[in-house]
């Protein structure tokens, strides 16, 4: 369980954390898809 718990959580920060540079860099999109 540790393991997994752990992984969801790296994976949810993965996410949190690329979706944050999407927003902030409109080269990625983040000023062309709203």
């Amino acid at each position: 369980m540790k393991l997994n718990v752990a992984g969801t959580s790296i994976v949810i920060v993965v996410n949190a954390l690329t979706v944050q540079t999407a927003l902030q860099s409109p080269t990625l999109g983040g000023g062309e898809t709203t």
